[in-house]
């Protein structure tokens, strides 16, 4: 809401109202001698942000949330009488906006900052024309991964999202030291890109400007060097990477000719294998390895992606068996192995039938599978991660646009949903490193790495007592830590 006062000291406001799940209205209201009166001029705009001029007309400017992706800035006024809105700055950029407005005699200021990239804008009217400046660019991290090498270091790397620019960090030294990669085109990095071995060295895997290769960078030598993976042509999905116990990398991947590919390097060499025979293009892959190094898939089969697949060799050839065959879209596959059960877990969001997102957990038992319904709620659920914990028992990390990142856990086949962190989205990687439990996750514009001592199922996370250490990344700078309060 957003309040101010005309010359004669009357109130005015300006606030969006919540309508359904899909529609706000922006609301306006006057306080005169009889109270309050109210009108809504607009509906699908959000955050608006008020001044009045000397004769007591009101400007505003919103955001149109019409469309999410879009969600350009309007300036809203009823300097004529009628309520009238027009475009200031297209949006371009998914989320919302902070906005503010002045106004003066020589005309109209509007500020905007992306809420997405952080970046900063000013937009000013003369003549009846709006010009837009940039005042500043944020650099913004998307699908951050994290791994630990056997010393027990972290590796981070990520994309800066408003940036073509790759950027590892580690704190193996004992303080955190970066790298950066600059591209001239658009390049892209997906979950589960990074990998590291006993030895502190990492490797990572993103696909190049042009969108024919796909690219494996590693220091295992001392210094950073690449080297094309075994695939060319245009191609979409994922490309997880893990490092064996053999110190081998392996990777998967989809084919031009949507083919699911398992690939392992041994000594600078790769060796693949099909895993399917390419029917229809999938655009989620997640795998994890055994502890014989043995690789279990899952990944999305279906011109919608509307049915879930998980592949292994362990029998010595490739066997598909069908996860769950639901007609509803599912995305951003998760896959741990639990040691201790000896089977595979997977998790996932699918987006039902009256528009909602919810992660959904998926365990293979005795042959068989079984699809739990994890999340309920109104709001969307995105970016799942599972692990399992000391006893086997799973965890998963997801976003929730309603109250930020969210901690599932589960004993005995019951589900306990809790608030991990109400300023995160993006959930990345999510590990175990000596009974603690590591998240890597957007708190965009930056990124948080969070340290959960002693993290297990069946206790419950105290979100104003727990114990964390966590790192705040800035997508250019070193990491910084940062110490918040709570309990595992």
């Amino acid at each position: 809401m957003s309040v101010a006062l005309d010359r004669q000291g009357r109130a005015h406001a300006a606030y969006d109202r919540f309508v359904d799940l899909s529609t706000t209205a922006l609301g306006y209201g006057t306080r005169g001698l009889l109270g309050w009166s109210f009108e809504e001029p607009f509906f699908n705009m959000d955050l608006p942000s008020l001044v009045l001029d000397d004769a007591g007309a009101a400007h505003l400017v919103a955001t149109d949330f019409s469309s999410i992706l879009y969600a350009p800035v309007l300036y809203v006024t009823n300097e004529n009488g009628t309520w009238t809105a027009e475009e200031v700055r297209p949006g371009g950029e998914p989320g919302g906006h902070y906005l503010d407005i002045a106004w003066s005699p020589e005309g109209l200021l509007i500020a905007s900052q992306e809420e997405y990239t952080a970046s900063a804008y000013a937009s000013i009217q003369s003549n009846g024309t709006w010009m837009t400046e940039t005042v500043d660019t944020a650099p913004t991290v998307e699908y951050p991964s994290l791994a630990f090498d056997g010393d027990g270091a972290a590796h981070v790397v990520f994309k800066a999202w408003s940036e073509n620019k790759i950027v590892y960090q580690t704190n193996r030294s004992g303080e955190w030291e970066q790298t950066v990669w600059e591209f001239p085109g658009t390049i892209r990095l997906r979950r589960q890109a990074i990998a590291a071995d006993a030895s502190g060295h990492a490797a990572f895997v993103y696909r190049d400007p042009g969108n024919s290769a796909l690219w494996f960078v590693t220091n295992e030598s001392g210094t950073w060097a690449s080297e094309a993976m075994p695939i060319t042509g245009n191609f979409a999905g994922s490309y997880p990477l893990a490092m064996g116990s053999d110190g081998k990398y392996r990777a998967v991947f989809e084919s031009p000719n949507d083919v699911i590919v398992f690939a392992v390097r041994d000594g600078g060499t790769w060796t693949t294998d099909a895993v399917d025979a390419g029917s229809v293009a999938t655009d989620s892959v997640s795998f994890a390895l055994d502890a014989d190094d043995l690789p279990h898939i899952a990944f999305t089969d279906g011109a919608v992606w509307e049915i879930l697949q998980y592949a292994t060799n362990a029998s010595g050839t490739w066997e598909i068996e069908e996860v769950s065959g639901t007609p509803k879209v599912k995305d951003q596959l998760s896959v741990a192995w639990s040691i201790d059960r000896g089977s595979t877990g997977i998790t996932y969001v699918q987006q039902e039938s009256y528009g909602e997102v919810e992660v959904y957990y998926a365990f293979r038992n005795d042959g068989s599978w079984a699809n739990a319904k994890i999340t309920d709620d109104e709001g969307w659920a995105f970016y799942p991660v599972l692990v399992f914990d000391e006893d086997s028992d799973p965890i998963i990390l997801y976003y929730y646009t309603l109250s930020g990142i969210m901690i599932a856990t589960s004993v005995d086949g019951n589900w306990l949903l809790e608030e991990f962190d109400a300023w995160g989205n993006e959930v990345g990687s999510v590990k175990f490193q000596n009974n603690d439990l590591m998240a890597l996750y957007n708190t965009w514009p930056s990124l948080t790495l969070a340290q959960i001592p002693g993290c297990k199922t069946g206790r419950p996370m105290v979100r104003d007592a727990r114990r964390a250490l966590t790192h705040r990344v800035n997508a250019i700078m070193p990491v910084f830590p940062r110490v918040f309060s709570g309990t595992s």
